[in-house]
């Protein structure tokens, strides 16, 4: 996502600057200076004008012009203490646009507010609130216990366990991909269990020890994590997107602990959206992954006593089968030896008769 910041005021921008998390950077555009060329070619699919409400009105009616003609490539959002503080003339109906306010407090929301804003259908002009962005957070950390409890009702065998974690950690932060390593406590290390591409079957039981790359560093830490932009992380190993031919861009990480005791860990890859992973992300995933580690363990438990029930029923099978061929051997036994003596009594007999 390209976000461009229209401003002449250079207390806005350095407080938006000193709140941002976005991957791509931030891109700062003088408001008087008119829309170039340039700047429209370099505006592309899913671009999100940030545009400063306290300029001139005809500065903002050129930009907001500027901003209609690119539509739906193109979203904005106003920052404005309130849709009434626009001289009555502009009209931003024909962008989708959200309102925003300018106050320092609410700059730490901006990232709902342009993810809104280029979600929004041109006309939907009412405007997000602080208040809002809260509720929504707190509708995503519903949605994202809510699916995790499924786990702990739904089907218990352990692959499908772990293959539903996977795909229910991509939905909950939006994400294209995901994987869950599972640790393996003789080696130190994790081990790929599920994950999500055409080719994730190229990974699956590779090993990674805990410490090396972003799902290493975690388990060490034992500590979530979200990475903006994955190449520019030392931590980062790219070895695996050059195996699958795939672009890691951005990273959410959350360990898997079961009693305080480390189990695995799962992570989302690429921001559907674009852009990077927010702190909303982190608290959200980390929410999943208390259930899904409770999850795992009882699907894990379940299996244990099913091996071992499996193991001690295969026992008695062989234990009756080895009674069943004693008695056989003692019933063959008993019969030679009954036909031995009656042997011996009829030779005897005959013996006898001759005398």
């Amino acid at each position: 996502m390209t976000v461009l910041l229209i401003t002449d005021d250079g207390e806005l921008d350095e407080a938006i600057r000193s709140h941002w998390t976005g991957p791509d950077g931030l891109a700062t555009r003088a408001a008087a200076a008119w829309p170039t060329t340039e700047l429209s070619a370099a505006a592309g699919e899913g671009t999100v004008v940030l545009l400063d409400g306290e300029a001139p009105p005809e500065t903002l009616t050129a930009w907001i012009d500027w901003c209609a003609r690119r539509v739906p490539a193109l979203a904005l959002v106003i920052l404005v203490d309130g849709p009434d503080r626009l001289a009555p003339p502009l009209d931003a109906s024909r962008v989708p646009t959200v309102w925003w306010p300018r106050g320092k407090a609410h700059l730490g929301f901006l990232e709902l507010a342009l993810r809104t804003a280029r979600d929004r259908p041109p006309g939907a002009t009412a405007p997000v609130t602080p208040r809002m962005a809260e509720d929504t957070k707190h509708q995503r950390l519903q949605h994202a216990v809510s699916e995790a409890t499924r786990l702990l009702t739904g089907p218990n065998d352990l692959h499908q366990v772990l293959r539903t974690i996977m795909d229910l950690a991509k939905s909950v932060v939006e994400a294209e991909g995901s994987s869950l390593m599972l640790l393996d406590d003789k080696t130190d290390e994790l081990v790929f269990r599920v994950t999500h591409g055409s080719r994730s079957q190229e990974i699956r039981d590779m090993r990674v020890k805990v410490g090396d790359g972003i799902a290493g560093w975690v388990a060490r830490e034992r500590k979530s994590l979200a990475i903006p932009d994955a190449y520019e992380d030392p931590r980062f190993n790219r070895h695996y997107d050059q195996k699958l031919g795939f672009r890691t861009r951005s990273i959410v990480c959350s360990p898997l602990l079961f009693r305080d005791r480390l189990i695995g860990v799962v992570q989302a890859i690429n921001r559907r959206s674009g852009g990077a992973f927010s702190s909303d992300d982190v608290e959200i995933l980390d929410q999943f992954a208390a259930f899904a580690a409770i999850a795992i363990e009882n699907a894990r438990t379940l299996q244990r006593v099913t091996d071992e029930k499996s193991a001690l029923e295969q026992r008695l099978r062989e234990m009756e089968i080895r009674i069943d061929e004693t008695e056989k051997v003692r019933q063959v036994r008993s019969i030679t030896e009954s036909e031995y003596f009656l042997m011996l009594r009829n030779k005897a007999d005959s013996i006898r008769r001759k005398f």
